[in-house]
């Protein structure tokens, strides 16, 4: 039922959230290469949506409908970066792993757009993409091998299309795939040159 959420660490550990997205609540796993399971402490039962492992491996990004928290694995606690009532989903890392990028609908509740926060919990949220209000959703997806961000926009017809943008210049963008289907979660091979997504 709903889908998987889940990510690898470069040190071959798998995180996962066991369940699916119309349970009522969630626990969130690691996995060792030997297929041992254990729940992480601290992070509470929710409606997980994404996790994302940081680029050094020592934090997740967690997302539920209407929250972003970054979780440290040494020291075993999470740090609400974002929440409210409406949608704040979908959180990725910067190639960096200084911000989080995230979907929210904090501007009005049928207008998604892409914010960035610290990851470590200071400053200020801040739009980086805005791609007009009659969009269903925007989701960012990863990253180029030139640093550009990958995101996938759902129309109201539920065509959905998949672009990059450079964060610095957010009005500069790439549709690279856009047709009649729903084309989202664009992921990027790692010689850089394919990029594999849903259809």
């Amino acid at each position: 039922l709903g889908g998987v959420a889940m990510a690898d660490a470069a040190k071959g550990s798998l995180v996962y959230v066991a369940g699916s997205w119309a349970s009522e609540s969630q626990t969130v796993v690691a996995v060792d290469r030997n297929g041992h399971s254990s729940s992480l402490p601290g992070i509470p039962h929710d409606k997980y949506r994404t996790i994302r492992v940081s680029p050094d491996g020592t934090r997740l990004a967690l997302s539920t409908y209407h929250s972003v928290s970054i979780y440290d694995l040494a020291r075993e606690t999470p740090i609400r970066l974002a929440t409210g009532p409406t949608r704040d989903l979908g959180a990725i890392w910067t190639p960096d792993g200084q911000r989080i990028i995230f979907t929210s609908s904090r501007e009005g509740e049928d207008f998604a757009q892409l914010f960035a926060r610290r990851a470590d919990g200071t400053g200020v949220v801040e739009r980086v993409l805005e791609r007009g209000k009659n969009l269903v959703d925007l989701a960012p997806d990863g990253w180029s091998k030139d640093g550009r961000l990958l995101f996938s926009e759902v129309q109201p017809k539920i065509q959905c299309a998949i672009g990059q943008v450079s964060l610095e210049r957010p009005s500069d963008v790439t549709m690279l795939v856009q047709d009649e289907f729903c084309n989202t979660g664009a992921s990027l091979s790692p010689n850089g040159r394919w990029i594999g997504y849903n259809r």
